[in-house]
């Protein structure tokens, strides 16, 4: 779920100046950096929040991801119209800072996981995996997503983003029990 997390966050901040750009004639450069600037600071505000959610709302780091997961799945899915008659662009930009913030909150909750480990001294094994597993996301973002991209349109990208994304949700749900059942054990 890692490299999945990691591939779409990074999807939508590098892509979506110039996805904007490409989809939209009235688009300029400097409102393409302008969303760049509005994805930081959304991004940083979801650091904010999680501190605020957790661990007053959200009890479990796994269920937190997925439930996050799900609020951010309608709004990738919006982004397959990008383009289209049917989304303005402040819908994709606000669509697209929201899905930021989120990413963040992610990110956030994702840190805490290692921490698990810590009484039988595996948490800087379990933080390598994840930061690899992140690197890797990193990659397929940067050159995956970037071939589609030149290769199809911006629908098809945010298309496998979203399938991507419902195989996180899938997956996450799916190990969920088995995290639990870890966390009552120990």
């Amino acid at each position: 779920p890692f490299i999945i997390t990691d591939l779409v966050s990074l999807g939508v901040k590098n892509f979506a100046p110039t996805m904007l750009m490409e989809s939209y004639e009235t688009i300029s450069p400097m409102i393409g950096n302008f969303l760049n600037v509005f994805l930081i600071i959304a991004g940083v505000l979801g650091t904010f929040i999680v501190r605020f959610i957790y661990p007053r709302f959200v009890k479990d780091e796994l269920s937190g991801l997925r439930n996050i997961g799900f609020i951010s799945l309608p709004l990738l899915a919006l982004c397959i119209w990008v383009g289209g008659k049917y989304v303005s662009v402040p819908v994709i930009v606000i669509a697209l800072c929201i899905v930021s913030a989120c990413s963040a909150i992610m990110a956030t909750l994702r840190s805490y996981y290692s921490a698990r480990f810590a009484p039988y001294g595996k948490n800087g094994e379990v933080a390598g995996i994840i930061n690899a597993c992140s690197s890797l996301g990193i990659v397929v973002q940067t050159y995956g997503l970037s071939k589609v991209a030149d290769a199809f349109n911006w629908s098809t990208v945010f298309s496998v983003i979203t399938g991507l994304w419902v195989i996180f949700l899938v997956v996450t749900s799916l190990v969920l029990p088995l995290w639990n059942k870890f966390k009552r054990e120990n």
